[in-house]
């Protein structure tokens, strides 16, 4: 999941290779973005938090699905 963060910020909070030649009085924005791809793990760590109640882990959940598959299987 790619997360994107935006941040409004007065230019003194940031480094001085980031903020250039902005005077640091003025008020900036900041927008942060993961380019890396998510993991496995962090998907299925938002699956278990979307499912709470229902799978209790990760595991479960992979459970679940190996037997949705068997189920499918002719």
């Amino acid at each position: 999941m790619n997360r994107i963060v935006v941040r409004q910020v007065t230019g003194s909070t940031l480094p001085a290779e980031v903020l250039g030649d902005i005077d640091p009085s003025h008020r900036v924005e900041v927008t942060v973005r993961d380019l890396e791809p998510p993991s496995q793990d962090n998907a299925l760590v938002s699956l278990t938090g979307l499912a709470k109640g229902v799978y209790g882990t990760a595991d479960a959940i992979l459970q679940h699905v190996d037997d949705l598959r068997r189920d499918r299987e002719p």
